[in-house]
């Protein structure tokens, strides 16, 4: 059964939320978003503490 979403912000933090396994693919802007944070990501864990 498909929930409905109260809000786009909410709907925004539940993928945020588990970005590792949701993904924007529309609206482009919200696409383009996600990837940059998805990119941040990837920065922050690949450096290396020293």
């Amino acid at each position: 059964m498909l929930k409905h979403w109260r809000s786009l912000e909410e709907f925004c933090r539940w993928v945020y939320r588990f970005m590792g396994n949701a993904q924007f693919i529309y609206p482009q802007h919200l696409a383009e978003q996600h990837q940059k944070f998805a990119r941040a990501l990837i920065d922050r864990y690949s450096s290396k503490a020293i």
